[in-house]
């Protein structure tokens, strides 16, 4: 079993297969994944708690964070589909009002990940 860390009390840790009995069971048996997420995303939170142990308020950032993500997704997907640009209701150009929810999804997203303190390669892509 190939080493790798944890965050344990705060600090990282690196567990090994000979210190991996001291620890708590595995997250997986016990964890219960948010099922409104959309499955890549539950994927990946699974694997976060997979990787990292976490407490419940960071499993509420986590969380939090992967619904930031959705919709940042749904944002970014209506953008593609309608345009940058939408016509207003008095017939004049103006931004899509998800270029904003996007950007707000964003930066939320950012905001949670750097609070959870995840490395980069944990990063939902």
């Amino acid at each position: 079993m190939a080493a790798h860390l944890r965050v344990l009390h705060g600090t990282r840790d690196r567990v090994t297969a000979a210190t991996a009995p001291a620890l708590a069971p595995p997250l997986t048996e016990s964890l219960d994944v948010p099922r409104h997420l959309k499955a890549k995303t539950r994927a990946w939170y699974q694997q976060v708690c997979e990787r990292w142990e976490l407490s419940s308020a960071q499993l509420r950032l986590l969380e939090l964070a992967c619904v930031a993500w959705e919709e940042h997704e749904a944002a970014r997907a209506a953008v593609k589909r309608d345009g940058l640009m939408i016509i207003g209701s008095d017939g004049t150009p103006r931004l899509h009002p998800c270029v904003v929810t996007g950007r707000s999804a964003r930066a939320q997203f950012a905001a949670l990940i750097a609070q959870l303190d995840l490395d980069e390669d944990e990063v939902l892509q």
